[in-house]
């Protein structure tokens, strides 16, 4: 019951879904993340974060490209909190989304990693737009700080954001 209009059986059913546990919730779970109605997706990936089964980093992977904003946004928060990709690859596509929240998280999540590839793709967030966005990557390059991190992060203090800027500067400390 997913899919209801009530919040009231919504919440009920995730309740549910959580008590059950991961150990018969989550092939379900991963399965809805397919389903054609946005809302039961959007349900199945907060149900995984909140369990966070080892199996569902795939899938959540693959929510990162789901067609609703708000799966997507789900499922980087999801990912960035509770997961750790070997691969960076989904972490640096996720920088180009349309929703400036999946990539926000994607950056975060892109310092947690602490990989020099990552650096290059930071830096270009960096020179684009998007305050909170341009923020999470300088703190990311902070913590990956590597002198080319370092060289982007002094290339930002010339930023007309002012946040921005002393985000630079924190993550330069």
């Amino acid at each position: 019951t997913l899919k209801s209009w009530d919040d009231d059986v919504v919440n009920a059913a995730k309740s549910a879904l959580l008590e059950i546990g991961p150990a018969k919730s989550t092939q379900p779970l991963i399965e809805a993340l397919r389903n054609k109605n946005k809302s039961i997706r959007r349900s199945a990936v907060w149900i995984l974060e909140e369990t966070a089964p080892a199996e569902a980093g795939e899938a959540l992977v693959e929510a990162l490209k789901d067609e609703d904003k708000h799966v997507r946004r789900a499922a980087a928060y999801a990912l960035e909190r509770k997961y750790r990709l070997n691969d960076i690859q989904p972490w640096v596509e996720a920088l180009k989304d349309k929703y400036k929240d999946v990539r926000y998280f994607a950056a975060a999540a892109l310092g947690k990693t602490g990989s020099l590839e990552a650096v290059q793709p930071l830096a270009e967030v960096l020179r684009g737009w998007g305050k909170h966005v341009r923020m999470a990557a300088a703190k990311a390059l902070g913590k990956i700080g590597s002198v080319e991190a370092v060289e982007a992060l002094i290339e930002t203090l010339k930023s007309w954001d002012d946040d921005v800027v002393n985000a630079a500067k924190s993550a330069l400390l």
